[in-house]
């Protein structure tokens, strides 16, 4: 019974992994394009109400008893054939739909703020050009890439779950293969993402462990450094 239940919130556990990016992804967004910042405290709150909500909803599918298998026979997990079941799967659908607005919004921001950051720096204070849109084009790559990787990772989770919401059917097993396997790197993909964008938690885990240096580059790693002790002076 315990391993069932582990094993079941193992797989469930990805979808509040996503939500805790997005949440990460709008704090940087809200802070890089509108100058907007918010305590610590208020962000752990929203993640806690995520994981909450997460609790109730699978509980109750628990408790009423109303899990299926899925058709890969390796987890059970709230079926849309089932009324909490199919609640869950428009919970599921709705904050996903929700976590990839966000981000979208957030990363293509930071984007734009990047791209026209620079052009003010060329224009008024006279900045190499080259050098300028050189250093804007790393930041801008690196956001991309970050996005690439979180729209790989959940877009088949999207496109199934959509599936299921229009049929009421399970998915097929390789629908379902698919998905697993993405959701599954999502956790280090997540990982990542959050290493790139908080500077402090990137310089403690370049000090933790130095041969990072090389994956990171060195000038990437002293420009992260600088940053973190400007940030905490």
């Amino acid at each position: 019974m315990a391993m069932w239940i582990f094993r079941y919130f193992y797989v469930g556990g990805s979808y509040t992994s996503i939500w805790c990016v997005s949440v990460m992804a709008l704090e940087r967004g809200l802070l890089i394009i509108h100058k907007i910042y918010l305590p610590l405290w208020f962000w752990i709150g929203i993640m806690m109400l995520e994981l909450a909500l997460f609790l109730a909803f699978n509980f109750t599918s628990i408790f009423r008893n109303q899990m299926g298998l899925v058709e890969l026979a390796i987890y059970c997990m709230s079926t849309p054939n089932f009324p909490i079941g199919y609640i869950t799967i428009n919970l599921y659908f709705v904050m996903m739909i929700l976590c990839l607005v966000t981000v979208l919004y957030s990363y293509l921001g930071i984007i734009i703020v990047q791209r026209r950051k620079a052009w003010n720096d060329i224009r008024e204070l006279n900045m190499s050009k080259d050098e300028t849109l050189k250093q804007a084009n790393k930041i801008i790559g690196k956001v991309l890439f970050l996005l690439f990787l979180f729209l790989a990772c959940n877009l088949t989770e999207i496109l199934n779950t959509v599936y299921e919401l229009i049929t009421r059917k399970t998915r097929s097993s390789a629908a379902d293969f698919a998905s697993i396997v993405m959701l599954n790197i999502s956790p280090i993909a997540n990982c990542i993402i959050l290493i790139q964008f908080h500077d402090t938690i990137k310089t403690s885990l370049l000090e933790s462990c130095p041969i990072l240096s090389k994956v990171f580059g060195k000038q990437d790693s002293e420009n992260t450094r600088a940053r973190s002790v400007l940030c905490t002076q």
